[in-house]
């Protein structure tokens, strides 16, 4: 008996520490997808403005290249974004969000999106978010 309880407090604590050595090498747990909320916030509100004007959702490259959304992003940016949350501005169509792999779908009918982001390299990669029309986001973070 002694020794299944020992064993067991051997594996709790071992689990304890490979749980805190993931996340150590990742920096906060939750960095990564808090920047990417910021981001999406801002995408949301433009895919609603777009598709007010337009009737119809856009690509993350049609928001990022329209003069009209450039407008709308810098300011919805300003609004949301504070310098301590190390917020990843959505910069340019080839790469709207620097150090993230984004996947932008648009329904054929125009009435659907979905955006996904995720980190493409180091300790955090694959950990992410994704919103959709409903303007939820949801944080993505894979099986390890």
């Amino acid at each position: 008996m002694r020794i299944t309880l020992a064993f067991l407090l051997l594996l709790v604590s071992f689990a304890n520490v490979s749980a805190q050595q993931s996340s150590d090498e990742c920096g906060t747990p939750r960095q990564p997808e808090g920047v990417l909320v910021v981001a999406f916030r801002v995408l949301d509100t433009a895919e609603m403005s777009y598709n007010d004007v337009n009737h119809r959702f856009a690509t993350v490259s049609e928001l990022v290249g329209s003069d009209e959304t450039k407008k709308l992003l810098i300011n919805v940016y300003r609004r949301y974004s504070q310098p301590a949350d190390g917020s990843v501005e959505i910069v340019s169509a080839d790469d709207p969000l620097p150090g993230y792999e984004v996947h932008s779908i648009v329904g054929a009918d125009g009435k659907s999106y979905s955006i996904t982001a995720t980190k493409k390299d180091g300790p955090c990669r694959g950990i992410g978010a994704a919103t959709d029309e409903r303007c939820l986001i949801y944080l993505i973070e894979p099986l390890r």
